[in-house]
């Protein structure tokens, strides 16, 4: 019994060890990049659960405590120009380091 191939798809079969081994690699890519997207989409979805966790983890008080931190920063500009002093100020200087 003989299997006659169409001319299509003769031309489609490698005909060299070459184009053998391209299209084994061309799959191996393309089986690495859905395995990637995979791993990619079970990391999405772990860091979304992580990230409601501990968004439930977190006291609903220190979360106001942090609003009121900000309010009062942007509201009270004795507390900028406190920080604006502290940042020119000059350093303390071990003269022993040297040594």
């Amino acid at each position: 019994m003989t299997v006659q191939i169409s001319l299509r798809r003769q031309q489609a079969l490698p005909r060299t060890p070459d184009n053998l081994y391209s299209s084994r690699n061309h799959y191996n890519l393309a089986t690495t990049m859905m395995t990637m997207k995979s791993h990619i989409k079970n990391l999405t979805v772990q860091t979304t659960l992580f990230g409601q966790s501990v968004a439930k983890a977190i006291p609903k008080t220190l979360e106001c405590s942090v609003v009121e931190l900000t309010s009062n920063w942007l509201t009270e500009p004795s507390l900028q120009e406190l920080v604006d002093e502290n940042i020119n100020s000059t350093r303390p200087v071990d003269n022993n380091l040297g040594k």
